[in-house]
């Protein structure tokens, strides 16, 4: 099984990505998003932008027991337990279900290209997922790949 991902060359240096269906059934919200594979990142984060687009409500959710920290600095974590990402593979897709953060900056009293600027920052596909593939990246063969460990 292998779930192809692309270099998005708007990152400088261009960056692997890769896209998927993220849904919450509990909260009735789904989409399609593009996650930035982070080796960096213990698990899969969704943040402002996308938390927006897909209409996740923190209100709803969670909050975590301890804030993100990052570049950005800490924020407002929460916890969607048991969503779905769902990938498109060569030969199907495949499904994780696993609990995702979900990431709400605080952009009152921001100028407006800070505000801008934060809600640039992509979602995150972190290692709590990116751990159960093997994972292929050569910017040089312009080839990005999670695939099956067996």
């Amino acid at each position: 099984m292998i779930i192809r991902g692309f270099i998005d060359s708007s990152f400088s240096p261009p960056a692997p990505n890769i896209k998927a269906l993220v849904s919450i059934d509990r909260l009735k919200v789904g989409g399609f998003i593009k996650l930035l594979v982070d080796t960096g990142a213990s698990t899969t984060a969704i943040l402002d932008r996308d938390r927006e687009l897909l209409g996740i409500s923190v209100s709803e959710l969670e909050k975590a027991p301890a804030r993100i920290s990052g570049i950005g600095g800490s924020v407002d974590t929460y916890i969607a337990r048991g969503a779905e990402m769902v990938f498109k593979t060569l030969d199907g897709e495949h499904r994780e279900s696993l609990d995702l953060l979900v990431v709400k900056h605080d952009l009152s009293g921001l100028q407006r290209e800070e505000a801008k600027r934060i809600l640039a920052i992509p979602s995150l596909l972190g290692r709590d997922v990116i751990r159960r593939f093997k994972l292929i990246y050569s910017e040089a063969e312009d080839y990005v790949a999670l695939e099956d460990r067996r």
